[in-house]
């Protein structure tokens, strides 16, 4: 259920054009794409009471996104499981 629940919470932020957002801010200052997959988990987790349902709804928006913000997808995405367990 919990699973379901984070992609309906990353579908609902792309329809509403946050993602595309969020994306395009994080091209120009990927400083903040290293805190953001970590400390962006782990406060949802935190605040939800579920790590791997922010984990899962960040990797679903963003590390896709990995290579046109610096990173490779396992390295961002893993920092995002990491920081939601």
């Amino acid at each position: 259920g919990i699973i379901i629940a984070a992609s309906v919470f990353v579908s609902g932020l792309r329809s509403t054009g946050a993602i595309d957002s969020a994306i395009d801010f994080l091209k120009h200052s990927n400083e903040f794409v290293r805190w953001g997959a970590t400390i962006g988990p782990f406060l949802m987790g935190v605040v939800t009471g579920s790590g791997d349902a922010a984990a899962i709804a960040f990797n679903t928006a963003v590390t896709p996104h990995a290579g046109e913000l610096g990173y490779t997808h396992v390295n961002l995405g893993m920092g995002a499981a990491i920081a939601g367990a």
